[in-house]
């Protein structure tokens, strides 16, 4: 039954582009690289649908930025620093960021990450 709301939502997705988008759409290889192509086009998806084909998460760092966190190794991808901008809009950009790299924007917390770590 999830499989078939979240083939759903993508077919609304789809459904929702334009002639020109959907042949760049159907070049696409795997769900991540076409989750990517959505992002860069600034195709909005449903969470529900980007947690099901996206890996990776977004996680708030001690240091006082975030990060793109890989969700096999818990590896740091990329990292946006609250310094050069306030705080909700760091938290913007790396969730932005995060999905233009075919990762997730969900938030994990440090116990999930620190649990990804140390599998």
């Amino acid at each position: 039954m999830e499989n078939e709301k979240l083939s759903e939502q993508m077919t609304k997705v789809l459904n929702g582009l334009t002639d020109e988008q959907k042949e760049k759409a159907k070049a696409c290889k795997d769900m991540n690289e076409l989750t990517a192509l959505l992002g860069q086009m600034g195709v909005e998806l449903p969470d529900e649908l980007l947690d099901a084909v996206a890996g990776g998460y977004v996680h708030y760092s001690w240091w006082g930025g975030w990060e793109i966190i890989d969700d096999s190794t818990g590896a740091v991808l990329a990292r946006v620093s609250d310094n050069a901008t306030n705080h909700w809009d760091a938290k913007g950009h790396v969730k932005y960021a995060a999905l233009n790299m075919g990762q997730s924007n969900r938030e994990i917390s440090d116990e999930e990450l620190a649990q990804l770590r140390n599998k």
